[in-house]
């Protein structure tokens, strides 16, 4: 029986003891081990925020994939894919993720520029239940200068994910003021609804922020 569960259920962990004891042991693993969804050890140890274990994999492994380069940062490397294959800025992940969405998710400003400059598509929806677009990424990341960048390349500011939430109702949800005050001013649907019928005012009050200075109007 393989013991790729148990590898993987330690890099969720954080148990770097453990996948370096593994790893050393069984190689192979490094390829074999993969998430329910097919992700790969390095994108677990990112989903998790396993920053220590992500370093090891990275160590590890001398080839990755342009999702685990968006995902962790790694510049070079994703300049090196697309020159070597331009349709890769919107290829999906094996959980359905782009580059671009990953890049903003996980806050790596920098190379969401250099995916967009080569053709990334802003709108592209994750091709999963999560149906996230790499505007409700960059706000999840609460990065508010990402946020721009993506609406001055034509990202949709009234974009919804799965569950009907917009940018502005996740802005709203976190008390995120500048965020919020940006998406207002560029035309985000103040009155728009999630599938259970909530406004971001009415987010924002659920999670106990004083929304009246946000949306009086």
């Amino acid at each position: 029986m393989s013991e790729a569960p148990i590898l993987i259920d330690a890099v969720k962990a954080g148990d770097i003891a453990q996948v370096k004891n593994m790893l050393e042991a069984q190689p192979h693993l490094l390829q074999e081990a993969k998430g329910i969804n097919g992700e790969s050890l390095i994108l677990l140890s990112v989903y998790h925020r396993q920053p220590d274990i992500t370093q090891v994999l990275l160590a590890k492994s001398p080839d990755i994939t342009i999702h685990e380069a968006a995902a962790t940062g790694q510049l070079a490397t994703v300049e090196k894919h697309l020159q070597e294959d331009q349709t890769a800025v919107n290829a999906l992940s094996a959980d359905g993720f782009t580059p671009l969405g990953l890049a903003c998710f996980f806050n790596q400003p920098e190379l969401a520029k250099l995916l967009i400059e080569n053709g990334a598509d802003v709108n592209a929806p994750s091709q999963n239940g999560l149906r996230v677009s790499p505007i409700h990424s960059a706000v999840a990341a609460r990065n508010t200068e990402l946020v721009k960048f993506l609406v001055d390349h034509g990202a949709d500011i009234n974009a919804t994910q799965a569950g009907g939430y917009t940018a502005l109702h996740a802005a709203a949800q976190n008390g995120d003021e500048e965020l919020i005050k940006y998406l207002l001013e560029h035309m985000a649907d103040i009155n728009a609804m999630t599938e259970s019928g909530k406004t971001p005012m009415e987010l924002a009050i659920a999670s106990g922020h004083d929304a009246a200075k946000w949306f009086s109007l």
